[in-house]
């Protein structure tokens, strides 16, 4: 029985870092961790309704929790990057709009 808890909780895991993956090319951070929350809850509460001893649901917490922080750390790391450079271009943009808006008022 345990084993095969084990088990379905790795599959679940599995799933779940390919829902991330997908969900971080597609979606931006603050929506990112929305998500993110909503799908933990919704597998605390399939939990729940499948396990009512407390002690595995504690476990799962845990796991979660952990699997949150790496998964954070590492969408940090590559988010940066890419919204340093989102944000640079986006300075860059507004900047030269505010520019040639100067220039035209000026001209006229």
């Amino acid at each position: 029985m345990m084993m095969m808890m084990m088990m379905m909780m790795m599959m679940m895991m599995m799933m779940m870092m390919m829902m991330m993956m997908m969900m971080m090319m597609m979606m931006m951070m603050r929506m990112m961790m929305m998500r993110m929350m909503m799908m933990m809850m919704r597998m605390m509460m399939m939990m729940m309704s499948t396990t009512t001893t407390t002690t595995t649901m504690m476990i799962m917490m845990m796991i979660m929790m952990m699997m949150m922080k790496t998964m954070i750390k590492t969408m940090m790391k590559t988010m940066m990057k890419t919204m340093m450079t989102m944000l640079f271009l986006q300075l860059y943009e507004a900047v030269n709009v505010a520019q040639s808006y100067i220039i035209f008022s000026w001209l006229r």
